[in-house]
């Protein structure tokens, strides 16, 4: 039997041959897979990002995932809970930071008003250098 990351692996194998390198990215790669008796359960990180999938890329989804395993429905939620780790990493030296080392994204609570902020700012320490939403 082939495990829940597998699965996912596959399907996304197979969907980077049809959607550009900006959509895998942005769109596909962050959500997260769970298969249980009701089916395959894809998890956004937020409400925005679910609403977004649902509307461009499900049916795709849905197409190679049949493909894959057959048959099995798909449900795609919004995953309450992290299942990234934070990285943390040091400035370098000489460098001196006035940021408050209190303030990470394990204590941040998120709410309907900033999701779109939060996810913002994991994309930019996740991938830096390849797209900054944050720059002004």
């Amino acid at each position: 039997m082939k495990t829940n990351q597998n699965i996912w692996q596959k399907c996304i194998d197979i969907l980077s041959q049809s959607l550009t390198d900006k959509e895998m990215r942005l769109w596909i790669k962050p959500l997260t897979v769970k298969h249980d008796e009701a089916g395959i359960n894809l998890y956004a990180p937020n409400k925005f990002m679910k609403e977004e999938v649902e509307r461009n890329f499900l049916k795709t989804i849905t197409q190679t995932m049949s493909q894959i395993v057959g048959g099995v429905p798909i449900n795609l939620k919004i995953n309450t809970i992290s299942v990234k780790q934070d990285t943390v990493v040091d400035a370098p030296s000489g460098f001196k930071s006035n940021l408050n080392k209190a303030m990470t994204f394990n204590t941040f609570v998120e709410g309907k008003s900033n999701q779109l902020a939060k996810a913002a700012c994991h994309s930019v320490i996740n991938e830096p250098g390849v797209f900054n939403p944050l720059y002004i």
